[in-house]
C-alpha cells in the first residue's frame, strides 16, 4: 500500500476512544482473571487458554497498526486487515466531528471525518488532529466540500 516512496508520505496516528482502551483491557484481563480462578481446569487442560489468544492477537493487531497517509496524490488508510487508498481527486467532501457506526470504519475513535468521494463511497477515519489533516487534503484537492 505504501511502499513507494515513503518520504513523499504524510502519516497521521489514529485517535483512539476509550472504549477502545477499555475494550483491550477487559480482552487481556479477563482471560488473566478466568486463568488465576479457574487454575485447576487449565492446569489439566492448558491447550484452553489458547482459545482466548486469537482475539487479543486481532484487537492488539488493530490497535497498533491503524494509520492514514496523504500523498501521491492519494488518501492511504490501514487498521488492522483492512486497507486501502483513495484518490485525493476523487474526494467530493469531507464532514468534520461526526461519529459513524456502520460502513467502512478504519478508526478507533469517535468524532472523526466522513470522507464522501466517487459517487456514492464513503469511508470513516479519525486521525489525531481532524483539522491538520482535512488543510492537507485540502492542500491536495482545494475543490473538496468541507462541512460540519
Amino acid at each position: 500500500m505504501v511502499n513507494s516512496n515513503q518520504s513523499e508520505l504524510k502519516k497521521y496516528s489514529s485517535k483512539r476512544s476509550a472504549f477502545i482502551h477499555i475494550l483491550i483491557a477487559v480482552f487481556i484481563l479477563l482471560p488473566i482473571l478466568v486463568f488465576v480462578i479457574g487454575w485447576d481446569s487449565f492446569s489439566a487442560r492448558p491447550y484452553l487458554i489458547i482459545s482466548v489468544l486469537p482475539p487479543i492477537v486481532i484487537i492488539l493487531h488493530i490497535y497498533f497498526s491503524t494509520y492514514y497517509c496523504i500523498g501521491q496524490g492519494k488518501l492511504f488508510y490501514k487498521s488492522g486487515f483492512l486497507k486501502g487508498e483513495i484518490p485525493i481527486s476523487q474526494i467530493k467532501e469531507v464532514i468534520k466531528n461526526i461519529t459513524v457506526y456502520v460502513g467502512v470504519k478504519p478508526a478507533l475513535g469517535l468524532k472523526g471525518l466522513l470522507i464522501k468521494y466517487n459517487k456514492f463511497d464513503e469511508v470513516y477515519i479519525t486521525p489525531e488532529d481532524n483539522e491538520v489533516f482535512v488543510m492537507d487534503l485540502l492542500k491536495e484537492n482545494d475543490q473538496i466540500k468541507v462541512s460540519s
